[in-house]
């Protein structure tokens, strides 16, 4: 059975540590988008919409497409609880990919930080 989010049985134990490993590796997945459009293009500007499109979509045909696993309506990428990453040009080539994690709220302590400044989480 493949759960997605939103179902239930994905709120505990095991299966949070699970979501937690797939969303650190869908943020590491954008950050390398990032990192290669920053790059090799002019600065991305505009709303997270914008950047979730230039990270999705790239006229350089040299960069790899990034597919993320889920998407919504307005083309956002998911998190592994079904909230779009929010994506953070900060300055220049540094970028903060920020999950709201199990409880869907960004600015909290269950946030998955990737600072692309640091490189970690």
């Amino acid at each position: 059975m493949i759960m997605l989010p939103g179902n239930p049985g994905w709120g505990s134990g095991r299966i949070t540590t699970a979501r937690i490993a797939a969303t650190k590796y869908e943020e590491e997945r954008i950050a390398t988008k990032l990192k290669q459009l920053l790059s090799s293009t002019p600065p991305l500007f505009g709303d997270n919409q914008a950047i979730h499109r230039a990270v999705l979509t790239s006229a350089d045909t040299n960069l790899p497409v990034f597919k993320p696993h889920w998407t919504n309506a307005a083309g956002e990428a998911l998190d592994m609880w079904g909230t779009p990453y929010q994506i953070q040009i900060v300055h220049g080539t540094n970028f903060v990919i920020r999950s709201a994690g199990k409880n869907c709220i960004l600015g909290d302590k269950d946030d998955v930080v990737f600072d692309g400044s640091e490189k970690a989480w």
